[in-house]
């Protein structure tokens, strides 16, 4: 961990602080409601302890999963790949009090720290939390170093907040007592960070204090998967082939032993297009047909459907889409495309968000004086050809120029939708004008020729 001062760290917890105000009034002082302080305590205890233990063997589990299956592996890559894929901007159109390009210059490059945001959200769906420590330098961050999720724990209270902002996270030795330690305060722990100093990105946060991994319930059907083909594969391997019984008629042990040695070459290779027995007494070879039923492994298709269930991404796009038509791929697609939006708001909110809230801050700016959005690109199964093609149908409903153009930013990416706004608002008020001059022209025109040729002038040789 790279060294800051006590005296930074302290001015800087004080100030979010402030910053949060009233957020931790009327907190309750006592347990849950319902339940006594004894009885509250007792329940703490029990869970916490169970919770902490838990928690590494699920990080455990999931890692090995991960380096150890390709699906799994397949799984957690495609969805952080597609989430995080051609990156994200972040685009200020507001900021009160401060100049709104500043503050986007220094948010741009705030958005550099995040390069290994694709790796980092790989680890946050897999272990269920993603720890970033944030390193200031002045009023800058200039550093997130992810720490590892097996040695972080979080110092908050029943109700999953801190009672010192100081001492909110902590890193311990895995393998030592301080690791399932019930009262962190009092453990022996390696070192102690700031509430502000760790981001704590919780994926699949439904209570407590930590995250759940993304395959936390698929581990049962992937070990049943494993196991079935496991077993498949040594059925295979030892009642696949096809067996010969050897029927010498009289025959001792040691002729048989003679028999075997006369014909090892073909009885130790299973391989042989032509096999030859050889021997001096009467013999009889009996072929024994294979295991016929190898093809059933319903149950072993079970298990690997059920581990899918909870996975963002569908089997079918791993391989498994041979059975699926291609109006079911579509939808699955669109689905997929929509959990990977919901991902992208997890990143959004726990992880980009607290990251430029802190910048704003140490910049001496309110976070909520800021309007901001984070922009990530398209991710849609439309092709160029069908967004050129409905951005044409809405130029012939009438639709306005902007809902089309944010049509066609599907697939313009960097097109600045406001800037082309202006030019094509410039370039129709230039058309109107010629087409005013034009106008205005053809009149003039007119009107010089009427005066040459006065209507109640009737040329010569025409009967009035």
């Amino acid at each position: 961990m790279q060294a800051v001062s006590t005296g930074l760290i302290n001015k800087i917890t004080t100030a979010i602080s402030a910053w949060r105000g009233s957020s931790n009034q009327g907190r309750p002082t006592t347990g849950p409601i319902g339940t006594t302080e004894e009885t509250a305590k007792h329940i703490r205890l029990v869970e916490r302890f169970r919770v902490d233990q838990d928690r590494l063997v699920v990080i455990k589990d999931a890692n090995e999963m991960y380096h150890n299956d390709d699906r799994v592996k397949g799984i957690v890559d495609k969805a952080a790949g597609g989430a995080t894929y051609g990156g994200f901007t972040v685009d200020v159109t507001d900021a009160q009090g401060a100049k709104a390009e500043a503050v986007q210059g220094a948010l741009s490059e705030t958005v550099e720290l995040f390069g290994k945001l694709k790796a980092n959200v790989k680890k946050g769906l897999i272990e269920g939390d993603l720890f970033l420590q944030v390193v200031v330098s002045g009023d800058k961050i200039v550093k997130l170093v992810k720490m590892p999720a097996n040695t972080i724990r979080r110092n908050s209270n029943e109700l999953d907040e801190f009672d010192d902002s100081l001492k909110a996270f902590a890193q311990v030795d895995s393998m030592t007592g301080a690791a399932y330690a019930l009262d962190l305060n009092t453990a022996d722990v390696d070192v102690w960070f700031a509430e502000w100093q760790i981001v704590h990105a919780r994926w699949n946060h439904l209570d407590g204090r930590y995250g759940n991994s993304l395959l936390r319930s698929m581990r049962g059907s992937y070990k049943k998967t494993r196991e079935g083909e496991t077993d498949m594969a040594i059925r295979r391997k030892t009642r696949a082939g096809m067996k010969y019984i050897h029927e010498l008629e009289d025959a001792t042990d040691g002729e048989i032993e003679a028999y075997k040695e006369r014909n090892k070459d073909t009885l130790n290779n299973p391989f042989a297009a032509i096999a030859d027995f050889f021997t001096n007494k009467k013999t009889k070879v009996t072929a024994v047909q294979g295991d016929a039923n190898l093809e059933q492994i319903a149950d072993v298709k079970h298990h690997i459907d059920t581990m899918f269930i909870s996975s963002p991404v569908p089997k079918s796009v791993l391989g498994y889409g041979q059975d699926i038509n291609r109006d079911v791929l579509e939808k699955q697609e669109a689905q997929m495309f929509r959990n990977l939006e919901e991902i992208d708001d997890w990143i959004d909110d726990e992880i980009i968000k607290p990251v430029i809230e802190l910048q704003l801050l140490l910049l001496g700016i309110l976070p909520e004086s800021v309007t901001y959005s984070i922009v990530w690109p398209d991710r849609s199964n439309e092709t160029f050809s069908d967004v050129i093609d409905g951005a044409v149908k809405i130029k012939s409903l009438g639709l306005p120029n902007k809902v089309m153009l944010q049509l066609l930013k599907k697939v313009i990416t960097d097109m600045d939708v406001d800037s082309v706004l202006e030019e094509m608002d410039a370039a129709k008020e230039q058309n109107q004008a010629k087409e005013t001059d034009a106008i205005a022209n053809s009149l003039a025109a007119m009107k010089a020729r009427m005066a040459d040729h006065p209507v109640d002038k009737v040329p010569a040789g025409v009967a009035k």
